[in-house]
């Protein structure tokens, strides 16, 4: 096991545990069992369709069919990681299964952006044959990068080190004060990605070093109460302000 110390865009201490050449093989096996199946479905429908309109198929439109065959297979490998990383937020069902999650290397969520390059790289892990150099790198990589994370600069983590916090469910401010009605007033204007930072926030604050933890409370809480338009110095304790925000964006 190796752990990775950094700091986030937000000045926030993280530690991770890096997911190893072992886990993250056998996340990519049972990922490789489930576009083997589909591989098999598609393979299977088309030779049916085949067998049924093959006859009436000139050579040519037999060609561009196996073309457009091909072109869903080259799609089904490389749309598969994308997508699962897009909308689990860095896990394919393998990765989840082996308790692993791709992050960005400064510890945050991955984008669309990353999450794509990461996967069109895996052209170049694959060769020669087997992901050999994916896994050559992943082994001698001081992060446990393969080619396609170095490119997209993200790294691969154990999941159990990315646990979901628990945010108060009852409103650190009153409904009827001045704040508590400007809140609600203008909590539309807090997206899923203050949400996130949020979450990430208590999520860690475990895992941060203890000097850390107050500083960077009173910098995220002051970034979202300029987003709200809160006048400077109108915010209460910055750790119960955020349990706020997480309140009412989760109840809106």
């Amino acid at each position: 096991m190796q752990d990775l110390s950094l700091y986030s865009s937000e000045k926030i201490y993280y530690s991770y545990r890096l997911g190893g050449l072992g886990s993250r093989f056998i996340g990519l096996i049972l990922d490789s069992l489930i576009l083997g199946v589909a591989y098999l479905v598609l393979g299977g429908f088309t030779a049916a369709m085949v067998g049924v309109f093959g006859g009436a198929l000139s050579e040519k439109l037999i060609i561009v069919v196996v073309a457009v065959v091909l072109i869903l297979y080259f799609l089904l490998s490389f749309g598969y990681f994308i997508f699962f990383e897009t909308i689990w937020n860095g896990q394919t069902p393998g990765k989840r299964a082996a308790g692993l999650r791709v992050v960005r290397r400064t510890g945050e969520a991955v984008t669309f952006g990353s999450v794509f390059v990461r996967n069109l790289m895996r052209i170049v892990d694959a060769l020669p044959a087997g992901n050999a150099i994916g896994m050559i790198a992943i082994f001698f990589s001081e992060n446990r990068q393969r080619v396609g994370d170095m490119v997209a600069d993200t790294i691969v983590v154990r999941e159990k080190n990315l646990s979901e916090p628990v945010i108060l469910d009852s409103f650190s401010v009153s409904a009827d004060t001045d704040m508590g009605e400007h809140l609600r007033a203008y909590i539309h204007l807090i997206d899923e990605r203050d949400f996130n930072l949020i979450r990430d926030f208590f999520a860690r604050v475990p895992k941060m070093k203890p000097e850390a933890v107050d500083a960077a409370a009173e910098k995220i809480a002051r970034g979202l109460a300029g987003k709200l338009g809160l006048p400077k110095g109108e915010t209460i304790n910055p750790a119960d302000f955020m349990k706020t925000i997480g309140s009412m964006y989760r109840e809106r």
